[in-house]
C-alpha cells in the first residue's frame, strides 16, 4: 500500500507536469559568498526556471542544486541576527502552544538553524534536526538538543528519533528547502502523535504574485507554497490542514496548521483564505504566467533608478541577502553599479556577492564612515524595523530604493 502510494505521489509530482512561468536563466546559489581567495575561480551556476504543477496546485523549480551543496559548515544564513526574527519566533511558539492546548507537550523543529524558535521550548522534552554544521554549533552552544542530520526517512531509524511521536513538529523557511516532499512528509507523519499538529511557515506564493517579488526564488527556495497546494500534497498523508494565518515575516509568508486526517474541525478563516486563493488564480496558470512579465517590467524599473540616482551619488547596497542574489543576477547589477552592500553578518563581511563580485563590508565600522546618500534596500522584508534604525540618516537625507513597490513597503 505504501508504494502504491508513494508510485502516485510521484507520478503527481512528475516535473514532466510542470507549465513554464519564467526562466531566469543561470544563477549562483544565494548564499553563494565568495571569500577573496576564491574569487577568480570558477563559480558554481544552475538553471533556474520557476514552473506549475496543475495536479498539486504547486509551483517550483525546474531543477536545484543538491542539499548538501547549500546546507553544509559554511552555511551563511543566520536567524538570530534579526531582532526582529527573535520577537516573530517567539510569539510563533505562543501561538503553537495555544494550539496544542496541553501543559506537557514535545516538540521536534525541522531545520532548527541556531535554534532561533527552538530556545523558546527549551524546557520541553524537545529535539531539533538541522543539517547544518556550523548553525548546528551555535544551537547546541545554546544547550538546546539538537541532531546534524538531513530530515528524512533515515532519521526514523536514529537513536534520538527511534519509537518516539512528538505532539508539534514545527518549522520555519525550511519546509521549502526540502526537494524530496515525499520522504518529508512521510517522515512528518510517522514522527507525529496521533492528536499532534505539524506546523509549516514558508514564503506565500499569494504574495510573491502581489508583489512581483521574484527575489523570493532562489535555489533554497525550491517550492512557493499556498494552502491549495499544502493541501493537496498533505491528503496523500492523511494529513489535512485545519487552520492557516498569514505573516508578515519575509515579505509574506503563511503558516500552515496541519493535523491527521479528521481529528479537528476547519476553521472559517482557512475556508476564507481558500476562496481568497481561488479568486485571485493560485490554481490558475493562465494567471500565474502572467509573472512574468510583471518581472520584466521590475528589472527595467529598477535599471532605470540605479541609472537616475547613480549620476549623483555612488550607490550602496543595504543587506547581502539570499534574494539579493537573484535580484543582483536577474537584473545584471554588479560591482561596476554598487560599489559595496553593508551587511551585519560576520558569515558574509569581507566576502563578495557571487557571480557580481560586489565587496561586502561591515556596517557597523562602515556605514557611518562612508556616509550612503543612496542604498538598494535587500532586506525590504524588515523595511519599518530598518527605517527605525535608520531614521536619523533618512532625515539627513539617505535614500532607500528597491525592486518592490514602495505601497508594499509600508506595510512591514
Amino acid at each position: 500500500f505504501l508504494n502504491l502510494k508513494m508510485q502516485n505521489f510521484k507520478k503527481y509530482f512528475s516535473k514532466k507536469n510542470l507549465r513554464q512561468i519564467i526562466d531566469f536563466g543561470l544563477m549562483p546559489l544565494g548564499n553563494g559568498f565568495i571569500s577573496k581567495k576564491n574569487l577568480n575561480k570558477k563559480e558554481y551556476k544552475f538553471s533556474m526556471k520557476l514552473g506549475y504543477n496543475k495536479f498539486l496546485n504547486l509551483v517550483q523549480l525546474y531543477n536545484n542544486p543538491s542539499p548538501s551543496r547549500m546546507f553544509n559548515k559554511n552555511y551563511a544564513f543566520l536567524s538570530s541576527t534579526s531582532s526582529y526574527m527573535k520577537k516573530h519566533f517567539f510569539n510563533y511558539s505562543l501561538d503553537v502552544r495555544k494550539k496544542i492546548n496541553k501543559r506537557n507537550f514535545s516538540v521536534l523543529e525541522i531545520g532548527c538553524n541556531d535554534g532561533i524558535l527552538l530556545n523558546n521550548f527549551k524546557k520541553n522534552i524537545h529535539l531539533g534536526v538541522e543539517p547544518s554544521k556550523n548553525v548546528y554549533n551555535l544551537a547546541k552552544n545554546k544547550g538546546l538538543n539538537v541532531i546534524n542530520a538531513f530530515f528524512n526517512k533515515n532519521l526514523l531509524t536514529h537513536k534520538s528519533l527511534k519509537k518516539k511521536n512528538f505532539d508539534i513538529i514545527c518549522g520555519a523557511n525550511v519546509f521549502c528547502h526540502i526537494p524530496n516532499l515525499y520522504e518529508m512528509f512521510y517522515t512528518a507523519n510517522k514522527l507525529l502523535d496521533e492528536n499532534g499538529i505539524f506546523v509549516i511557515e514558508e514564503p506565500y506564493l499569494g504574495d510573491m504574485i502581489l508583489k512581483t517579488s521574484y527575489d523570493q526564488v532562489y535555489d533554497e527556495h525550491i517550492y512557493i507554497f499556498s494552502i491549495l497546494s499544502i493541501e493537496k500534497i498533505a491528503s496523500f498523508f492523511s494529513l489535512e490542514v485545519f487552520d492557516a494565518e498569514h505573516q508578515i515575516t519575509h515579505g509574506g509568508s503563511m503558516r500552515y496548521y496541519l493535523c491527521k486526517k479528521n481529528k479537528k474541525n476547519k476553521s472559517e478563516r482557512l475556508k476564507k483564505l481558500i476562496r481568497k486563493e481561488k479568486k485571485i488564480g493560485l490554481d490558475n496558470y493562465n494567471k500565474l504566467k502572467q509573472f512574468k512579465s510583471r518581472c520584466t517590467k521590475s528589472r527595467s524599473d529598477m535599471l532605470n533608478k540605479i541609472k537616475k540616482y547613480g549620476k549623483i551619488n555612488e550607490i550602496y547596497g543595504y543587506a547581502a541577502t539570499s534574494k539579493s542574489t537573484t535580484v543582483l543576477n536577474y537584473c545584471k547589477i554588479d560591482n561596476t553599479k554598487i560599489k559595496s552592500i553593508f551587511d551585519t553578518s560576520p558569515t558574509k563581511i569581507g566576502k563578495f556577492t557571487p557571480i557580481t563580485k560586489i565587496p561586502i563590508v561591515d556596517y557597523n565600522s562602515k556605514f557611518h564612515l562612508f556616509a550612503p546618500k543612496i542604498c538598494i534596500l535587500f532586506a525590504w522584508n524588515h523595511y519599518v524595523e530598518i527605517c527605525k534604525k535608520e531614521r536619523k540618516n533618512l532625515k539627513n537625507g539617505m535614500r532607500f530604493i528597491c525592486h518592490i513597490d514602495k505601497k508594499f513597503l509600508k506595510k512591514y
